[in-house]
């Protein structure tokens, strides 16, 4: 028995004819932002096209979700999200200016910090031997591939199943197979990810590194296909068949796994920040340094509250999660928030982080406050003033703090191996500290007076 066709409702059709004209504004927007400023435009295109990607393979993930664990709260969606995972031939087509035109503006450093595209072979900058060996063109060229395919395999395999399950509804072995080929699709899935988020993300800083990145990328990309599925099923149910088959115990349903993964995405973000954090280890805290302070902060409090607290707070509620206006609204933040957490990720250039950082240093310019003293104007006073602060990261104060250690431990060992005079007339001097350490060994420290000598003295 076939399975009975449906078509979508007028509402999808209008907004499909709106979506292709914002999308060829867009698309010319985007060649002319290629043309005039090729790096700001390859970041910003990473950036979107990780969000669709997203929103493709973790409805794929959601996909083998329900089939490995039949919960009913996936057959309200598992159609929806089927067709969202079909357009992974035209994102496998999507990533091509990536590979064709943008490794060099991705790949090959910002700002003082070399890419792995041209690391120095040697010295500062320079990547291990596992790095050299992994972080290559041609290696980078095969795993692209690979991905797309193992991709493009259980999209495959999984949208046939599902059409032989239209014509025999009941066979039961055919729901096992399901079950069978969900569990290693799910673990292809995440393990394919985490290794596509180091390749394409992680290796733009290709001095830091995180275990746990993969994992927010699966977590993210759960919550945007979770919450864009929210948003079709509300905007289809306008209509038959879906107004008389979506009801509220569905929403509710859909809710708690978003709520669900919102907590496991935060779980990953704040052990990955707790642990870097808490190490304070130059290499690893500049990831977060660049984004927590400017005009990247600001973007980071966007993250944090309409990726986190908006709909973790709001979807506590059972009467949110089960009202068909509120709750499209919030999964629909979740998109932004995830949007906003790729532009941290890539460091990509948003318009309102440009602004903002714009009005801040114009703000600054502007004050009144008249500038410190020069040196020269001070004359023999200079010495009685304070050090100049050196506040890292501020215009005027660029600073690498990496430099920083490196030269402050050097200065500290050339002062440890002085052998000078502090005063000849009393006898003191300084001598290199493995030589005290050798005298203090063969001679001892003189015993320290007792309180009664002292007070006889």
């Amino acid at each position: 028995m076939a399975a009975q066709e449906y078509q979508a409702p007028e509402s999808v059709s209008r907004l499909q004819q709106r979506a292709f004209i914002v999308g060829g504004v867009a698309l010319l927007v985007s060649i002319l932002g290629a043309v005039s400023t090729p790096g700001l435009f390859y970041q910003s295109y990473l950036m979107s096209f990780l969000l669709i990607l997203g929103l493709t393979v973790g409805s794929l993930g959601l996909v083998m979700l329900q089939h490995l664990t039949s919960g009913h709260w996936g057959i309200i969606i598992r159609r929806p999200l089927e067709s969202a995972t079909r357009t992974l031939p035209l994102l496998a087509i999507a990533f091509l200016p990536i590979v064709l035109f943008g490794m060099h503006y991705l790949y090959s450093g910002h700002d003082k910090e070399k890419g792995w595209l041209n690391a120095p072979p040697t010295g500062e900058g320079a990547l291990s031997a596992f790095q050299r060996s992994y972080l290559t063109l041609n290696g980078f060229y095969i795993r692209a591939v690979i991905y797309f395919v193992i991709w493009l395999a259980l999209m495959f395999i999984f949208n046939i199943l599902s059409k032989q399950q239209d014509a025999s509804p009941e066979d039961r072995a055919l729901r096992l197979r399901f079950k069978m080929l969900a569990g290693p699709g799910i673990i292809l899935y995440v393990f394919v990810m985490s290794f596509a988020a180091i390749d394409w993300v992680m290796s733009l800083s290709p001095h830091w590194a995180s275990t746990i990145y993969g994992f927010l990328f699966v977590a993210g990309q759960l919550i945007s296909s979770m919450a864009f599925m929210i948003a079709v099923v509300v905007l289809l149910s306008r209509s038959e068949p879906f107004a008389s088959v979506l009801q509220k115990r569905h929403l509710h349903d859909l809710g708690k796994l978003l709520l669900a993964f919102v907590m496991l995405w935060a779980y990953f973000d704040f052990s990955q920040l707790l642990i870097i954090w808490s190490g304070n280890q130059p290499e690893e805290i500049s990831f977060y340094r660049t984004r927590l302070y400017g005009g990247w902060g600001v973007v980071a409090v966007i993250v944090l509250v309409f990726h986190f607290f908006v709909p973790f707070f709001l979807l506590l509620s059972q009467d949110v999660k089960r009202n068909a206006k509120v709750l499209p609204k919030i999964a629909t933040s979740t998109i932004y928030g995830y949007l906003f957490a790729l532009g941290l990720a890539v460091v990509a250039s948003l318009l309102i982080c440009v602004y903002i950082l714009r009005f801040t240093l114009n703000y600054a310019d502007s004050t009144d406050t008249p500038p410190p003293p020069s040196r020269e104007a001070l004359g023999k006073d200079y010495r009685a003033l304070p050090p100049e602060p050196r506040l890292q990261g501020v215009p005027g104060h660029e600073t690498d703090p990496q430099a920083d250690l490196r030269k402050k431990i050097q200065e500290d060992s050339e002062a440890n191996e002085k052998l000078e005079w502090i005063d000849r007339s009393s006898g003191i001097a300084q001598i290199p500290v493995k030589d005290a350490i050798k005298i203090v060994a063969e001679k001892g420290l003189n015993a320290a007076p007792s309180p009664a000598m002292e007070k006889k003295q």
